[in-house]
């Protein structure tokens, strides 16, 4: 009997999946440089007349979060797809970045992978991504960014 149980249990903690960790924007970068003041500024003047906008490459990024399933609330800049779904984007942390001003730094840009894509009418508005996440650079048309996701999950964020 103690062995059926036992089996049980452990099937069940099996089958439980461990609740994302919740980050807000803030917990991509370090303790050490959250309050640190920097020469450099986080976000660069635009460069207008050549339509040219230059990325901050100020901060670092935390290692620790390699390979935690995360949830993370931001903005949508689609990168591959089409009008019906969308298989790569930036999540940014407002609305805007890497288009109408220049990008943040890669420690505030992660780089959203969803393999079978989700559907772009769902990503106007703020969206709340799910998934695993890499320290991980990576180079995109648009900007660096310091991290990737693996989505899982993406959902309009209910006001």
């Amino acid at each position: 009997m103690l062995r059926r149980l036992t089996a049980l249990l452990f099937s069940l903690s099996l089958s439980v999946q461990a609740a994302p960790l919740a980050l807000d924007w803030l917990d991509l970068v370090p303790a050490a440089e959250r309050n640190a003041q920097t020469s450099q500024p986080l976000l660069l003047p635009a460069q207008h007349e050549q339509m040219r906008f230059a990325q901050s490459m100020a901060g670092s990024m935390r290692p620790e979060l390699n390979q935690q399933t995360v949830k993370l609330t931001g903005y949508v800049v689609p990168l591959e797809g089409d009008f019906e779904t969308v298989t790569e984007f930036l999540l940014v942390p407002f609305v805007g970045a890497c288009v109408h001003v220049p990008p943040p730094p890669p420690n505030q840009l992660v780089h959203v992978v969803f393999e079978k894509g989700v559907a772009a009418t769902a990503l106007w508005d703020a969206v709340v991504v799910e998934g695993v996440l890499s320290v991980e650079n990576s180079a995109t048309d648009l900007a660096e960014t310091g991290y990737q996701l693996r989505g899982q999950r993406v959902s309009v964020l209910k006001p």
